[in-house]
């Protein structure tokens, strides 16, 4: 997995990266929003991509 790094300025707003031990992968097929956490990362196997979710 590539680590991309952004760097940019938006007034009035404050970013406070905050650093988790692991993002919750989900697979597409059994992805349920109801139960999932607030972030995460959903597998599309028959694409090969990922793609994130936050609620």
């Amino acid at each position: 997995m590539e680590i991309l790094s952004f760097t940019g300025f938006i007034r009035d707003i404050v970013y406070t990266p905050v650093l988790i031990p692991r993002i919750k992968i989900y697979d597409i097929i059994n992805f349920n929003i109801n139960h999932a956490k607030p972030f995460g990362i959903i597998t599309l196997d028959y694409l090969q991509n990922n793609i994130a979710f936050s609620q």
